[in-house]
């Protein structure tokens, strides 16, 4: 697994993070994960073109997947235009429970 953190200079601030999961063994997916502050949306194409590099740099090609939230949208593009296409769109819900 590689991670990375990106650090705004001035603050010390991490406004980037991004993991990338690579299967040693045939089969299975390599999964990028990558989380961004839309403030930051420069980092994107950076952020998707390194971490696929590093989930297609093995001697076994593997699927990747990548799951990004709708309101990723620098992400998003960024991440089409590496060639991921859209394959399913999906609902997260949560419920608060008080006592």
């Amino acid at each position: 697994m590689h991670s990375y953190l990106a650090r705004q200079v001035s603050s010390s601030q991490v406004v980037a993070s991004a993991r990338c999961m690579v299967r040693r063994r045939r089969g299975g997916t390599n999964r990028i994960e990558v989380e961004l502050d839309p403030a930051h949306a420069a980092l994107a194409p950076h952020l998707i073109a390194e971490t696929l590099r590093l989930a297609t740099s093995g001697d076994a090609q593997h699927r990747v997947e990548l799951e990004l939230p709708r309101w990723q949208s620098a992400l998003i593009e960024a991440a089409q235009h590496a060639g991921f296409v859209l394959r399913y769109t999906y609902r997260s819900m949560g419920l608060i429970l008080r006592p």
